[in-house]
């Protein structure tokens, strides 16, 4: 399949697009407006190296979308190859649902 990726008519599939991933670095912001509805999203890098730049982000939030991939059951960190991604994920939802800034705040699992 990597042949036909290179190829200047190349065009990915529905499941190219979903298949790929680009690790965050940084904060993004995104602006969203849904039928008159403004959205503001903040995707934060989920990176062990990345979380200490995105903890002051969660001052004043309405809601905490909280993304994982069940499919890395078997996959480890780049960062730390003897630790499981699911089990760290797990492990990250638990400390962001147990802070005191979130005690009234709707958190989402997706």
């Amino acid at each position: 399949r990597i042949d036909e990726m290179f190829k200047k008519d190349f065009e990915p599939t529905d499941a190219d697009i979903l298949r790929a991933r680009v690790a965050t670095t940084g904060i993004i912001r995104t602006d969203l407006d849904i039928e008159g509805t403004r959205f503001q999203l903040w995707d934060v890098g989920g990176q062990r190296g990345e979380r200490k730049k995105w903890i002051h982000s969660f001052e004043g939030v309405n809601a905490v979308l909280f993304v994982t991939s069940l499919s890395e059951y078997d996959q480890y960190l780049l960062e730390n190859t003897s630790r499981n991604r699911l089990k760290e994920s797990l492990h990250l939802f638990y400390g962001i649902v147990n802070l005191a800034w979130f005690k009234d705040t709707p958190i989402i699992l997706f």
